[in-house]
């Protein structure tokens, strides 16, 4: 059966720096976000709560298979890319969210104030936890993703 094959985007994509994958992260968590914004005021709708967080789980299960998968890092620093990078994409998605949606801009800078003190507590409290998310995703490697295989002892 024939599918969408992503393994070139996706080496494209962990091709980035760390800043260029932090901000394609955060353009693709964006439209997520902002939705789950408008969606806390649309009391109505709650389609559009499991829409965002549809749309959430495709961004960061992308993130999560490049940098896995796809970016030979050191399985620590690859556990921080993710938090840093998840952290910062979301927190920024939100704060912008938050001003569009509202409009108005005292709770961007209250966002933006406590932004900084939720991202230190989630580097320290995630960073073990997705060292050993990312080291499990890796043993499975071979089965999940085959095609990023090296060489054939690595496949061994």
């Amino acid at each position: 059966m024939a599918g969408i094959e992503l393994s070139p985007v996706l080496r494209r994509l962990a091709a980035l720096s760390d800043l260029q994958l932090g901000l394609a992260y955060s353009v693709g968590i964006f439209p997520s976000v902002l939705l789950q914004s408008w969606a806390e005021t649309q009391t109505s709708n709650p389609r559009l709560t499991v829409g965002a967080a549809l749309m959430a789980i495709v961004a960061v299960s992308l993130l999560i298979g490049i940098i896995s998968f796809y970016r030979d890092d050191d399985l620590v620093l690859s556990a921080f890319l993710l938090a840093a990078i998840t952290g910062i994409g979301t927190g920024a998605s939100k704060i912008v969210s938050m001003a569009i949606v509202t409009g108005s801009p005292g709770a961007a800078v209250f966002l933006a104030a406590a932004g900084f003190f939720d991202l230190v507590v989630r580097l320290i409290l995630l960073t073990p936890i997705l060292a050993a998310a990312v080291w499990v995703v890796r043993r499975f490697r071979r089965y999940l993703a085959p095609d990023t295989l090296g060489n054939a002892q690595e496949a061994a």
